[in-house]
Protein backbone atom coordinates (compact mmCIF):
# COMPACT_ATOMS: atom_id res chain seq x y z
CA UNK A 1 0.00 0.00 0.00
CA UNK A 2 2.97 2.58 0.97
CA UNK A 3 4.36 1.66 -2.88
CA UNK A 4 1.10 2.24 -4.13
CA UNK A 5 0.95 5.84 -2.22
CA UNK A 6 4.61 6.36 -3.21
CA UNK A 7 3.72 6.12 -7.03
CA UNK A 8 0.80 8.14 -6.94
CA UNK A 9 2.06 11.22 -4.59
CA UNK A 10 6.09 10.39 -3.65
CA UNK A 11 8.94 8.74 -3.94
CA UNK A 12 9.45 8.69 0.64
CA UNK A 13 7.02 7.21 3.13
CA UNK A 14 6.57 10.32 4.72
CA UNK A 15 5.40 11.64 0.96
CA UNK A 16 2.82 9.11 0.92
CA UNK A 17 1.38 9.65 4.53
CA UNK A 18 0.87 13.04 3.96
CA UNK A 19 -0.66 12.10 0.07
CA UNK A 20 -3.11 9.35 2.09
CA UNK A 21 -4.15 12.50 4.24
CA UNK A 22 -4.82 14.82 1.50
CA UNK A 23 -6.69 12.14 -0.34
CA UNK A 24 -9.33 11.64 3.07
CA UNK A 25 -9.37 15.88 3.29
CA UNK A 26 -10.35 16.07 0.14
CA UNK A 27 -12.85 12.93 0.41
CA UNK A 28 -14.31 14.21 3.51
CA UNK A 29 -14.71 17.74 1.90
CA UNK A 30 -16.52 16.22 -0.93
CA UNK A 31 -18.70 13.98 1.30
CA UNK A 32 -19.74 17.46 2.87
CA UNK A 33 -20.15 19.56 -0.30
CA UNK A 34 -22.89 16.98 -1.45
CA UNK A 35 -24.48 16.58 2.01
CA UNK A 36 -25.17 19.97 1.69
CA UNK A 37 -26.18 20.57 -1.69
CA UNK A 38 -28.06 17.40 -1.25
CA UNK A 39 -29.80 18.86 1.51
CA UNK A 40 -31.11 21.86 -0.71
CA UNK A 41 -28.68 24.90 0.94
CA UNK A 42 -26.81 27.48 -1.37
CA UNK A 43 -22.67 26.98 -1.23
CA UNK A 44 -19.43 28.03 -2.71
CA UNK A 45 -16.65 25.99 -3.80
CA UNK A 46 -13.33 26.87 -5.44
CA UNK A 47 -14.70 25.90 -8.92
CA UNK A 48 -17.08 28.70 -8.38
CA UNK A 49 -16.46 32.14 -10.22
CA UNK A 50 -18.16 34.02 -7.20
CA UNK A 51 -15.47 32.05 -4.67
CA UNK A 52 -12.88 35.03 -4.47
CA UNK A 53 -15.45 37.31 -3.57
CA UNK A 54 -17.36 34.84 -0.78
CA UNK A 55 -14.29 34.03 1.17
CA UNK A 56 -12.87 37.43 1.84
CA UNK A 57 -13.19 38.80 4.98
CA UNK A 58 -12.65 42.85 5.46
CA UNK A 59 -9.26 42.51 6.89
CA UNK A 60 -6.58 41.43 4.20
CA UNK A 61 -4.21 40.67 7.06
CA UNK A 62 -6.17 37.49 7.96
CA UNK A 63 -7.30 36.49 4.65
CA UNK A 64 -8.47 32.33 4.39
CA UNK A 65 -9.22 29.84 1.85
CA UNK A 66 -11.93 28.19 3.10
CA UNK A 67 -12.99 25.00 1.46
CA UNK A 68 -16.46 25.98 0.78
CA UNK A 69 -19.11 28.80 2.05
CA UNK A 70 -22.25 27.63 3.23
CA UNK A 71 -25.36 30.32 2.41
CA UNK A 72 -27.83 28.87 4.55
CA UNK A 73 -31.22 30.74 4.45
CA UNK A 74 -32.62 29.11 7.97
CA UNK A 75 -32.21 27.92 11.17
CA UNK A 76 -32.78 24.96 10.10
CA UNK A 77 -30.32 25.02 7.23
CA UNK A 78 -27.45 26.04 9.48
CA UNK A 79 -28.28 22.78 11.39
CA UNK A 80 -28.59 20.41 8.86
CA UNK A 81 -25.33 22.26 7.26
CA UNK A 82 -23.52 21.68 10.86
CA UNK A 83 -24.56 18.10 10.62
CA UNK A 84 -23.44 17.15 7.16
CA UNK A 85 -19.58 18.66 8.15
CA UNK A 86 -19.78 16.73 11.07
CA UNK A 87 -20.62 13.07 9.17
CA UNK A 88 -17.75 14.25 7.32
CA UNK A 89 -15.29 15.17 9.88
CA UNK A 90 -15.10 18.85 8.42
CA UNK A 91 -14.41 21.67 10.90
CA UNK A 92 -17.11 24.67 10.42
CA UNK A 93 -16.56 28.16 10.61
CA UNK A 94 -19.62 30.96 11.29
CA UNK A 95 -19.61 34.53 9.55
CA UNK A 96 -21.56 37.66 9.99
CA UNK A 97 -19.75 40.42 9.17
CA UNK A 98 -16.99 38.95 8.83
CA UNK A 99 -14.58 41.39 10.47
CA UNK A 100 -12.66 39.24 13.49
CA UNK A 101 -9.59 40.62 14.49
CA UNK A 102 -7.91 37.35 14.07
CA UNK A 103 -9.32 35.76 11.10
CA UNK A 104 -12.05 34.73 13.34
CA UNK A 105 -14.51 34.82 10.51
CA UNK A 106 -13.02 31.95 8.05
CA UNK A 107 -10.00 29.22 7.94
CA UNK A 108 -8.46 27.37 5.33
CA UNK A 109 -9.65 23.92 4.57
CA UNK A 110 -13.00 24.54 6.93
CA UNK A 111 -16.56 25.65 6.12
CA UNK A 112 -17.53 28.97 6.24
CA UNK A 113 -21.61 29.18 7.10
CA UNK A 114 -22.10 32.63 6.02
CA UNK A 115 -24.98 33.86 7.62
CA UNK A 116 -24.52 37.58 6.22
CA UNK A 117 -26.07 35.94 2.73
CA UNK A 118 -29.62 35.29 3.14
CA UNK A 119 -30.25 35.70 6.77
CA UNK A 120 -30.54 39.47 7.64
CA UNK A 121 -34.12 40.55 8.66
CA UNK A 122 -35.24 42.46 11.56
CA UNK A 123 -38.87 42.36 12.64
CA UNK A 124 -40.18 44.28 15.32
CA UNK A 125 -42.93 42.89 17.92
CA UNK A 126 -46.23 44.34 19.04
CA UNK A 127 -44.44 44.60 22.64
CA UNK A 128 -41.28 46.86 21.15
CA UNK A 129 -38.54 43.85 21.19
CA UNK A 130 -37.28 43.17 17.73
CA UNK A 131 -36.15 40.26 16.87
CA UNK A 132 -32.78 39.84 14.39
CA UNK A 133 -31.68 36.94 12.20
CA UNK A 134 -27.84 36.11 13.04
CA UNK A 135 -26.32 37.18 9.55
CA UNK A 136 -27.78 40.82 10.13
CA UNK A 137 -24.87 43.60 10.36
CA UNK A 138 -25.40 45.97 13.04
CA UNK A 139 -26.66 48.58 10.23
CA UNK A 140 -29.08 46.41 8.64
CA UNK A 141 -30.80 45.78 11.97
CA UNK A 142 -30.87 49.45 13.02
CA UNK A 143 -31.99 50.38 9.55
CA UNK A 144 -34.76 48.36 9.18
CA UNK A 145 -35.93 49.40 13.07
CA UNK A 146 -35.98 52.93 12.01
CA UNK A 147 -37.91 51.89 9.07
CA UNK A 148 -40.09 49.88 10.97
CA UNK A 149 -40.83 52.08 13.79
CA UNK A 150 -41.18 55.61 11.74
CA UNK A 151 -37.35 56.50 12.64
CA UNK A 152 -38.41 55.98 16.52
CA UNK A 153 -36.51 53.05 18.00
CA UNK A 154 -33.45 51.58 17.58
CA UNK A 155 -30.49 50.01 19.99
CA UNK A 156 -27.01 50.44 20.58
CA UNK A 157 -24.54 50.17 18.06
CA UNK A 158 -20.71 51.13 17.53
CA UNK A 159 -19.12 53.30 14.97
CA UNK A 160 -19.34 50.85 11.53
CA UNK A 161 -22.58 49.80 10.73
CA UNK A 162 -20.76 46.72 8.18
CA UNK A 163 -19.95 44.85 11.08
CA UNK A 164 -22.00 41.65 12.02
CA UNK A 165 -24.52 41.86 15.02
CA UNK A 166 -23.71 38.39 16.59
CA UNK A 167 -19.94 38.97 16.21
CA UNK A 168 -20.55 42.76 18.08
CA UNK A 169 -23.44 41.40 20.60
CA UNK A 170 -21.52 38.20 21.18
CA UNK A 171 -18.58 40.21 23.02
CA UNK A 172 -20.92 42.99 24.48
CA UNK A 173 -20.50 45.54 21.81
CA UNK A 174 -20.01 49.78 22.44
CA UNK A 175 -20.93 52.77 21.08
CA UNK A 176 -22.03 56.27 21.38
CA UNK A 177 -25.16 55.13 22.98
CA UNK A 178 -23.82 52.48 25.06
CA UNK A 179 -23.83 54.96 28.35
CA UNK A 180 -28.01 55.60 27.89
CA UNK A 181 -28.65 52.12 26.81
CA UNK A 182 -25.43 50.16 27.77
CA UNK A 183 -24.04 47.63 25.46
CA UNK A 184 -25.33 45.95 22.61
CA UNK A 185 -25.41 42.37 24.71
CA UNK A 186 -27.42 44.41 27.74
CA UNK A 187 -29.93 44.27 25.75
CA UNK A 188 -30.65 40.96 24.74
CA UNK A 189 -33.75 38.77 26.27
CA UNK A 190 -33.42 35.69 23.96
CA UNK A 191 -31.11 33.55 21.58
CA UNK A 192 -31.42 30.60 19.42
CA UNK A 193 -28.47 29.12 17.33
CA UNK A 194 -27.37 25.62 16.74
CA UNK A 195 -25.08 24.13 18.46
CA UNK A 196 -21.44 21.12 17.64
CA UNK A 197 -23.82 18.81 17.04
CA UNK A 198 -26.65 20.61 14.56
CA UNK A 199 -29.11 20.49 17.56
CA UNK A 200 -31.11 23.60 17.34
CA UNK A 201 -30.83 25.17 21.18
CA UNK A 202 -32.43 28.40 22.70
CA UNK A 203 -31.14 30.63 25.65
CA UNK A 204 -33.45 32.54 27.56
CA UNK A 205 -34.21 33.36 31.17
CA UNK A 206 -35.90 30.81 31.24
CA UNK A 207 -34.06 28.02 28.87
CA UNK A 208 -30.75 27.05 29.19
CA UNK A 209 -29.98 30.94 30.97
CA UNK A 210 -26.90 29.48 31.81
CA UNK A 211 -25.88 29.52 28.01
CA UNK A 212 -27.31 32.82 27.77
CA UNK A 213 -25.45 34.05 30.12
CA UNK A 214 -21.87 33.12 28.42
CA UNK A 215 -23.33 34.45 25.45
CA UNK A 216 -23.54 38.35 26.67
CA UNK A 217 -19.98 39.05 26.27
CA UNK A 218 -18.24 35.71 26.53
CA UNK A 219 -16.91 35.71 23.56
CA UNK A 220 -18.12 34.90 19.53
CA UNK A 221 -17.89 31.52 17.96
CA UNK A 222 -17.31 29.54 21.36
CA UNK A 223 -20.10 28.04 22.52
CA UNK A 224 -23.47 28.14 19.43
CA UNK A 225 -23.75 29.62 16.18
CA UNK A 226 -26.38 31.93 16.76
CA UNK A 227 -29.10 32.81 14.35
CA UNK A 228 -31.56 35.12 15.68
CA UNK A 229 -31.30 37.49 18.89
CA UNK A 230 -34.04 39.09 20.82
CA UNK A 231 -33.50 42.85 21.74
CA UNK A 232 -35.39 45.22 23.53
CA UNK A 233 -35.35 48.45 21.11
CA UNK A 234 -34.56 52.13 22.63
CA UNK A 235 -36.61 55.35 21.40
CA UNK A 236 -34.77 58.07 19.31
CA UNK A 237 -37.27 60.11 18.87
CA UNK A 238 -35.47 63.08 20.46
CA UNK A 239 -32.55 62.80 18.38
CA UNK A 240 -28.61 63.11 19.44
CA UNK A 241 -26.70 66.48 19.39
CA UNK A 242 -23.18 65.99 18.65
CA UNK A 243 -20.33 68.00 20.09
CA UNK A 244 -16.90 67.94 18.77
CA UNK A 245 -13.69 69.68 20.11
CA UNK A 246 -10.56 69.32 18.27
CA UNK A 247 -7.00 70.02 20.79
CA UNK A 248 -3.65 70.12 20.64
CA UNK A 249 -2.26 66.20 21.43
CA UNK A 250 -0.53 67.18 24.83
CA UNK A 251 -0.77 64.60 27.67
CA UNK A 252 -2.54 67.15 29.94
CA UNK A 253 -5.29 67.44 27.53
CA UNK A 254 -5.76 63.61 27.34
CA UNK A 255 -5.94 63.59 31.29
CA UNK A 256 -8.11 66.07 31.66
CA UNK A 257 -10.81 64.04 29.51
CA UNK A 258 -10.15 61.13 31.86
CA UNK A 259 -10.47 62.67 34.96
CA UNK A 260 -13.40 64.64 33.38
CA UNK A 261 -15.34 61.79 31.77
CA UNK A 262 -14.48 59.20 34.70
CA UNK A 263 -17.08 60.87 37.01
CA UNK A 264 -19.47 57.93 38.02
CA UNK A 265 -22.12 60.56 38.46
CA UNK A 266 -21.77 62.23 34.76
CA UNK A 267 -25.46 61.93 32.78
CA UNK A 268 -25.78 59.53 30.92
CA UNK A 269 -27.45 60.74 28.31
CA UNK A 270 -23.81 61.71 27.14
CA UNK A 271 -21.04 59.58 25.85
CA UNK A 272 -17.58 61.29 25.00
CA UNK A 273 -14.69 59.56 23.33
CA UNK A 274 -11.11 61.36 22.54
CA UNK A 275 -8.94 59.89 19.90
CA UNK A 276 -6.46 60.83 17.54
CA UNK A 277 -7.90 63.12 14.91
CA UNK A 278 -4.36 63.67 13.40
CA UNK A 279 -0.73 63.40 14.47
CA UNK A 280 -0.66 66.78 16.15
CA UNK A 281 -4.44 67.04 17.32
CA UNK A 282 -6.69 64.69 19.60
CA UNK A 283 -10.50 65.20 18.79
CA UNK A 284 -12.59 65.22 22.04
CA UNK A 285 -16.49 65.17 21.67
CA UNK A 286 -19.49 62.39 21.40
CA UNK A 287 -23.20 61.84 21.85
CA UNK A 288 -25.40 63.28 24.32
CA UNK A 289 -29.34 62.41 23.96
CA UNK A 290 -31.04 65.90 23.76
CA UNK A 291 -31.55 69.37 22.74
CA UNK A 292 -28.56 71.20 21.96
CA UNK A 293 -29.66 73.67 25.10
CA UNK A 294 -29.56 70.32 27.15
CA UNK A 295 -26.02 69.51 25.71
CA UNK A 296 -24.85 73.36 26.71
CA UNK A 297 -26.24 72.81 29.83
CA UNK A 298 -24.99 69.63 30.71
CA UNK A 299 -21.41 70.57 29.47
CA UNK A 300 -21.10 74.07 31.52
CA UNK A 301 -21.94 71.95 34.42
CA UNK A 302 -20.01 68.88 33.91
CA UNK A 303 -16.29 69.61 35.47
CA UNK A 304 -14.33 70.83 32.40
CA UNK A 305 -12.27 73.63 32.71
CA UNK A 306 -14.03 77.49 32.57
CA UNK A 307 -10.86 78.44 29.76
CA UNK A 308 -8.03 76.74 27.75
CA UNK A 309 -8.65 74.40 25.21
CA UNK A 310 -11.11 71.96 26.53
CA UNK A 311 -13.64 74.78 27.97
CA UNK A 312 -16.75 74.56 26.93
CA UNK A 313 -17.21 77.45 24.51
CA UNK A 314 -14.69 75.40 22.16
CA UNK A 315 -17.25 72.49 21.17
CA UNK A 316 -19.32 72.65 18.10
CA UNK A 317 -22.92 71.21 18.56
CA UNK A 318 -25.48 70.03 16.06
CA UNK A 319 -28.27 68.00 16.66
CA UNK A 320 -29.38 65.62 14.71
CA UNK A 321 -31.38 62.41 14.10
CA UNK A 322 -30.25 59.02 15.49
CA UNK A 323 -30.20 58.00 11.82
CA UNK A 324 -27.92 60.91 10.71
CA UNK A 325 -25.87 60.61 13.98
CA UNK A 326 -24.73 57.42 12.65
CA UNK A 327 -23.77 58.43 9.58
CA UNK A 328 -21.86 61.05 11.42
CA UNK A 329 -19.48 59.17 12.66
CA UNK A 330 -18.49 56.13 10.24
CA UNK A 331 -15.98 58.26 8.76
CA UNK A 332 -16.18 56.48 5.54
CA UNK A 333 -18.50 58.23 2.28
CA UNK A 334 -20.60 56.06 0.74
CA UNK A 335 -22.19 56.75 -3.00
CA UNK A 336 -24.85 59.42 -3.57
CA UNK A 337 -27.33 57.46 -3.52
CA UNK A 338 -26.69 54.61 -1.05
CA UNK A 339 -28.12 53.88 1.96
CA UNK A 340 -24.68 54.62 3.95
CA UNK A 341 -26.11 51.77 6.79
CA UNK A 342 -26.50 49.16 4.12
CA UNK A 343 -23.74 50.19 1.77
CA UNK A 344 -20.50 47.24 2.25
CA UNK A 345 -17.75 50.20 1.93
CA UNK A 346 -15.85 47.01 0.06
CA UNK A 347 -12.93 49.90 -1.27
CA UNK A 348 -12.89 50.55 2.69
CA UNK A 349 -10.69 47.21 3.04
CA UNK A 350 -7.40 47.26 4.28
CA UNK A 351 -4.36 45.35 6.42
CA UNK A 352 -5.44 46.22 10.22
CA UNK A 353 -5.45 44.97 13.63
CA UNK A 354 -7.21 46.19 16.64
CA UNK A 355 -5.28 45.85 20.29
CA UNK A 356 -7.26 46.91 23.42
CA UNK A 357 -6.82 47.51 27.29
CA UNK A 358 -9.43 48.13 29.71
CA UNK A 359 -9.12 51.27 31.87
CA UNK A 360 -10.06 51.14 35.82
CA UNK A 361 -8.09 54.27 36.94
CA UNK A 362 -8.37 57.23 35.31
CA UNK A 363 -4.76 58.29 36.53
CA UNK A 364 -2.56 57.29 33.50
CA UNK A 365 0.89 56.96 33.80
CA UNK A 366 2.57 59.80 32.22
CA UNK A 367 5.08 57.40 30.14
CA UNK A 368 1.72 55.49 29.10
CA UNK A 369 0.56 58.52 27.40
CA UNK A 370 3.57 60.07 25.96
CA UNK A 371 3.81 56.07 24.54
CA UNK A 372 0.21 57.22 23.05
CA UNK A 373 1.29 60.52 21.53
CA UNK A 374 4.23 58.83 19.79
CA UNK A 375 2.35 56.08 18.55
CA UNK A 376 -0.04 58.28 16.77
CA UNK A 377 2.85 59.62 14.56
CA UNK A 378 3.72 56.23 13.11
CA UNK A 379 2.32 56.07 9.83
CA UNK A 380 -1.58 54.17 10.70
CA UNK A 381 -1.16 54.11 13.59
CA UNK A 382 -4.36 55.54 15.76
CA UNK A 383 -5.69 55.45 19.25
CA UNK A 384 -8.78 56.12 21.16
CA UNK A 385 -10.53 56.07 24.48
CA UNK A 386 -14.12 55.17 24.92
CA UNK A 387 -16.28 56.17 27.34
CA UNK A 388 -17.75 53.40 29.82
CA UNK A 389 -19.68 53.68 33.37
CA UNK A 390 -23.45 55.10 33.14
CA UNK A 391 -25.87 52.38 32.15
CA UNK A 392 -22.87 49.98 31.05
CA UNK A 393 -22.06 49.90 34.97
CA UNK A 394 -25.55 49.68 36.16
CA UNK A 395 -26.01 46.01 34.82
CA UNK A 396 -25.21 43.47 38.00
CA UNK A 397 -21.49 41.86 37.23
CA UNK A 398 -22.43 38.39 37.36
CA UNK A 399 -25.45 38.62 35.12
CA UNK A 400 -23.25 38.62 31.89
CA UNK A 401 -19.77 37.31 31.21
CA UNK A 402 -18.81 40.66 30.59
CA UNK A 403 -14.87 40.84 32.31
CA UNK A 404 -14.44 44.66 32.11
CA UNK A 405 -18.06 45.72 33.55
CA UNK A 406 -16.56 48.15 35.66
CA UNK A 407 -13.91 49.59 33.37
CA UNK A 408 -14.45 53.66 32.86
CA UNK A 409 -12.89 53.66 29.54
CA UNK A 410 -11.83 51.05 26.82
CA UNK A 411 -8.12 52.17 25.19
CA UNK A 412 -8.57 50.74 21.26
CA UNK A 413 -5.18 50.96 19.20
CA UNK A 414 -5.23 50.02 15.51
CA UNK A 415 -2.94 49.31 12.65
CA UNK A 416 -4.15 50.26 9.62
CA UNK A 417 -3.41 50.84 6.00
CA UNK A 418 -4.00 50.06 2.29
CA UNK A 419 -0.74 49.48 2.47
CA UNK A 420 0.99 46.38 3.83
CA UNK A 421 4.06 47.23 4.83
CA UNK A 422 2.72 50.45 6.70
CA UNK A 423 0.31 48.51 8.48
CA UNK A 424 2.69 45.60 9.57
CA UNK A 425 5.20 48.46 11.10
CA UNK A 426 2.13 49.81 12.78
CA UNK A 427 1.04 46.86 14.43
CA UNK A 428 4.74 46.18 15.63
CA UNK A 429 4.92 49.55 17.13
CA UNK A 430 1.38 48.84 18.34
CA UNK A 431 2.55 45.54 20.01
CA UNK A 432 5.64 47.52 21.55
CA UNK A 433 3.25 50.39 22.61
CA UNK A 434 0.75 47.80 24.55
CA UNK A 435 3.69 46.12 26.46
CA UNK A 436 4.73 49.77 28.20
CA UNK A 437 1.19 50.19 28.86
CA UNK A 438 0.95 46.79 30.40
CA UNK A 439 4.67 47.34 32.10
CA UNK A 440 3.28 50.73 33.79
CA UNK A 441 -0.13 49.94 34.91
CA UNK A 442 0.79 46.07 35.71
CA UNK A 443 -2.73 44.65 34.89
CA UNK A 444 -4.10 43.73 31.43
CA UNK A 445 -7.71 43.05 30.54
CA UNK A 446 -8.82 43.34 27.23
CA UNK A 447 -11.56 43.44 24.84
CA UNK A 448 -12.86 40.24 23.88
CA UNK A 449 -13.93 41.80 20.90
CA UNK A 450 -10.08 42.61 19.40
CA UNK A 451 -9.41 39.07 20.19
CA UNK A 452 -5.61 39.38 19.76
CA UNK A 453 -2.59 36.05 19.79
CA UNK A 454 0.28 38.78 19.67
CA UNK A 455 -0.11 40.05 23.52
CA UNK A 456 2.65 40.85 25.91
CA UNK A 457 4.11 37.59 27.44
CA UNK A 458 4.26 38.14 30.76
CA UNK A 459 -0.06 38.13 30.47
CA UNK A 460 -2.00 34.88 30.24
CA UNK A 461 -3.98 35.39 27.21
CA UNK A 462 -6.89 33.53 27.96
CA UNK A 463 -7.58 35.46 31.68
CA UNK A 464 -6.30 38.64 29.58
CA UNK A 465 -9.74 37.98 27.42
CA UNK A 466 -12.05 36.52 29.50
CA UNK A 467 -10.89 37.89 32.81
CA UNK A 468 -12.72 36.62 35.85
CA UNK A 469 -15.21 34.41 33.70
CA UNK A 470 -12.64 32.57 32.34
CA UNK A 471 -13.18 29.29 34.78
CA UNK A 472 -17.53 29.49 34.17
CA UNK A 473 -16.94 30.03 30.39
CA UNK A 474 -14.82 26.54 30.55
CA UNK A 475 -17.57 25.12 32.49
CA UNK A 476 -19.76 26.43 29.82
CA UNK A 477 -18.03 25.33 27.11
CA UNK A 478 -17.86 21.65 28.50
CA UNK A 479 -21.66 21.78 28.67
CA UNK A 480 -22.28 23.32 25.15
CA UNK A 481 -19.71 22.25 23.50
CA UNK A 482 -17.42 19.33 24.91
CA UNK A 483 -15.71 18.08 22.23
CA UNK A 484 -14.60 21.54 21.76
CA UNK A 485 -15.37 21.30 18.04
CA UNK A 486 -16.30 25.52 17.54
CA UNK A 487 -13.08 27.25 16.96
CA UNK A 488 -11.56 30.81 18.16
CA UNK A 489 -8.49 31.96 17.79
CA UNK A 490 -8.16 31.68 21.84
CA UNK A 491 -9.53 29.02 22.06
CA UNK A 492 -11.47 28.71 26.30
CA UNK A 493 -10.50 25.49 27.16
CA UNK A 494 -11.98 22.64 28.83
CA UNK A 495 -12.22 22.63 32.83
CA UNK A 496 -10.65 19.63 35.27
CA UNK A 497 -12.65 16.89 35.37
CA UNK A 498 -12.52 17.57 39.23
CA UNK A 499 -14.90 20.57 38.23
CA UNK A 500 -16.74 19.19 35.93
CA UNK A 501 -17.40 15.81 37.89
CA UNK A 502 -16.35 13.28 35.23
CA UNK A 503 -13.51 12.16 33.05
CA UNK A 504 -15.61 12.08 29.88
CA UNK A 505 -16.55 15.22 28.18
CA UNK A 506 -19.75 17.33 29.37
CA UNK A 507 -20.79 18.07 32.91
CA UNK A 508 -22.08 16.13 35.68
CA UNK A 509 -24.89 17.16 37.57
CA UNK A 510 -23.76 18.71 41.45
CA UNK A 511 -20.39 19.25 40.28
CA UNK A 512 -18.48 22.29 40.83
CA UNK A 513 -19.24 23.75 37.27
CA UNK A 514 -22.72 22.71 37.56
CA UNK A 515 -22.88 24.82 40.83
CA UNK A 516 -21.10 27.61 39.05
CA UNK A 517 -23.32 27.53 35.60
CA UNK A 518 -26.36 27.07 38.22
CA UNK A 519 -25.60 30.53 39.84
CA UNK A 520 -24.44 32.11 36.84
CA UNK A 521 -27.73 31.29 34.83
CA UNK A 522 -30.11 32.58 37.96
CA UNK A 523 -28.26 35.77 37.60
CA UNK A 524 -28.60 36.30 34.53
CA UNK A 525 -32.73 35.24 34.14
CA UNK A 526 -32.90 37.84 37.11
CA UNK A 527 -31.48 40.63 34.51
CA UNK A 528 -33.37 39.58 31.48
CA UNK A 529 -36.86 39.25 33.65
CA UNK A 530 -35.88 42.28 34.52
CA UNK A 531 -35.66 43.82 31.32
CA UNK A 532 -38.34 42.52 29.84
CA UNK A 533 -40.77 43.97 33.30
CA UNK A 534 -40.22 47.26 32.07
CA UNK A 535 -41.60 46.38 28.40
CA UNK A 536 -39.35 46.48 24.80
CA UNK A 537 -38.78 49.44 25.05
CA UNK A 538 -36.88 52.01 27.21
CA UNK A 539 -35.59 55.53 25.85
CA UNK A 540 -34.24 59.11 28.07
Amino acid sequence: MTCLLAICYGNTQQQAQNGLASLRRRLATDGAVKCIRDAGISIVTGSDDDYDAARKVFSKETEAWPTAIVEPASTAQVAAAVKCANTWGVRVIPRCGGHGNEGESGATAAITIDLQSKMTKATLQADGFVVVQGGSTAGMAVNNLLQASNNSLAFPIGQRPVVGLSGFALVGGFGLSSRLGGLASDNVVAVKGVDHAGKVVEASANKNPDLLWALLGGGGGNLIIVTEWTLRTMNVSSGITVFTNIVPMVATHVQTYLNWTSNPTMNRRATIKCGTANTTHISVGGWFFGSVQQTLFFLQNSGLPKTGALAVSNFQMSHMSYFDALVNQIGWAAPQNANPLLYKYLDEMSFYKYKSMAVFNADVPEASLNALMAYAKVPGGVWEFDHFGGAIASVPAAATALPFRKATHMLVMRANSKNETIALNALKQASRLLDTLVTNTGRYLAYTGFIDTDVPGLVNMRSAFYGDSLTALQCANAKYDPRDKLYTPIMLGMPSSAQTGQAAPGVKAKSPCATLLGAKGKATAAWVKQLMAGGGTFGP
